[in-house]
């Protein structure tokens, strides 16, 4: 594994622990794929489980976690894969940041320091070395670029490709045809009862006491002082509100809330969440989050109850058409494709006044215009022999696809690749480089 891609930020990547995000996540991507860093499903199974949004008694529900992305359908489907991803480079990025911190050699009184510091805002000056800046230095030879390419072949192959046509069935265009009795309602609320339940919520008030990214570790020290006195003061009695408005009055930027407010787990943010629902009814509790130091009295909180008999009974009917519509599309996607056996897609298609759209040839890993995220289509497109035909559900609906040609991966010759070794050992080169200046540099400032 090469680490030399972060040596044009290796000063400031040695300021990490100090818990700056200076980078974009753009870079971050860049540099994890470029490490070889991947996230496995059981890595993501075991983070979303650890979640208390998505426990019940202390445990992981399968059955909460999907409900909370609403009810069954395409858009549940596309939200918890939009949430999935969102995790996964979560996680990517933490183990970017274990290994670019196992560079820097921290001593004991870095650490107690850090500890120090650790809810203190700080400025922080770092220097970038970048790679670029030696490419002139670097003159790599014929056998040098041979030596390269033959030992990573991988990086120079042309990707497989493929081309299809398909027809996308829309779970939206057979709502229409659905329809629900009374009966089947009530049936489907009865049998999934907890489908329909509020969550826990809280109801409390809050005073935002700012602190500006640049402020001073005397004016932030001044504002945490005003804080804990406020804290104080309301768990002595003192009303809440009042004690807000005076601090508002008093302190310049310090926000009291707009009164009370209700707040269930996986609005806020997590240090506000776990401060907040740790609370009794009554009581005062004080947190430090990205908007500064926050107070929060927590007033009521009302365990699960049962949705309000309209509410639910909305619910449950977006929930069955969504169902039926998605049936009534899965058999048309089947008469659909026995038919298109028998004699083409096309053909197939017309019978059935249906539309036949092609797709420009496409990698694995290229987005396909029309279809949104079409990760299961790719996939059959790319398991299915020329002339198949295959089903693959997408964010709309479901495709009969054909596969009209495949082209297997080639690799290419060392004449046809020159270009791109070139530039690939002249990175390499000007990487290390990059990361020595660094290196000789942090030696110079510690």
């Amino acid at each position: 594994m090469e680490f030399g891609f972060w040596s044009a930020l290796y000063i400031f990547v040695l300021t990490a622990f100090l818990g700056y995000e200076l980078i974009t996540r753009v870079l971050l991507q860049q540099a994890a794929a470029r490490m070889g860093l991947r996230v496995s499903d059981a890595e993501l199974r075991e983070v979303i489980a650890q979640n208390p949004r998505f426990q019940e008694d202390g445990r992981f529900s399968l059955s909460l976690y999907q409900r909370s992305f609403g009810p069954r359908g395409p858009q549940r489907e596309a939200r918890m894969v939009a949430y999935e991803d969102e995790v996964r480079q979560k996680i990517l990025f933490q183990k970017l940041a274990q290994v670019i911190t196992s560079f820097a050699k921290v001593s004991e009184a870095e650490l107690k320091e850090h500890f120090r510091q650790q809810r203190e805002e700080v400025a922080v000056d770092f220097m970038v070395v970048a790679p670029e800046a030696f490419a002139a230095k670097v003159q790599p030879g014929e056998e040098e670029l041979r030596a390269y390419f033959s030992r990573h072949p991988e990086e120079f192959k042309v990707p497989e490709k493929a081309k299809a046509r398909y027809v996308l069935l829309r779970f939206r265009d057979f709502l229409p045809k659905v329809e629900i009795s009374p009966p089947e309602l009530e049936y489907y609320i009865k049998e999934r009862a907890d489908e329909f339940l509020r969550p826990k919520t809280i109801r409390v008030q809050e005073v935002v006491i700012p602190l500006p990214a640049k402020a001073s570790p005397a004016e932030r020290q001044k504002r945490e002082k005003l804080a804990q006195t406020l804290l104080a003061r309301s768990r002595q009695g003192e009303d809440f509100a009042a004690l807000a408005r005076a601090a508002a009055a008093a302190e310049p930027g310090v926000k009291p809330g707009s009164g009370a407010r209700l707040v269930s787990r996986g609005q806020e943010t997590g240090a506000w969440e776990k401060a907040a629902f740790a609370l009794t009814p009554g009581e005062t509790g004080l947190v430090r989050t990205d908007k500064g130091f926050v107070l929060i009295k927590l007033e009521e909180i009302t365990e699960k109850e049962a949705l309000p008999a309209g509410e639910a009974k909305a619910q449950a009917e977006a929930a069955l058409k969504a169902a039926k519509s998605r049936t009534l599309a899965e058999d048309e996607a089947q008469r659909l494709k026995t038919a298109a056996s028998r004699s083409s897609l096309p053909e197939a298609a017309k019978k059935l006044n249906l539309k036949v759209e092609e797709t420009p040839t496409f990698t694995r890993v290229d987005p396909l215009p029309g279809l949104g995220p079409a990760r299961g289509f790719i996939e059959e497109a790319f398991k299915t022999p020329p002339q198949g035909l295959a089903l693959a559900e997408v964010e709309e609906g479901l495709a009969v696809l054909q596969v009209l040609e495949r082209t297997p991966a080639t690799a290419l010759t060392f004449e046809q690749a020159k270009d791109r070794v070139r530039q690939a050992v002249v990175r390499q080169h000007t990487q290390k480089l990059a990361q020595e200046e660094a290196t000789r540099l942090l030696g110079r400032l510690r």
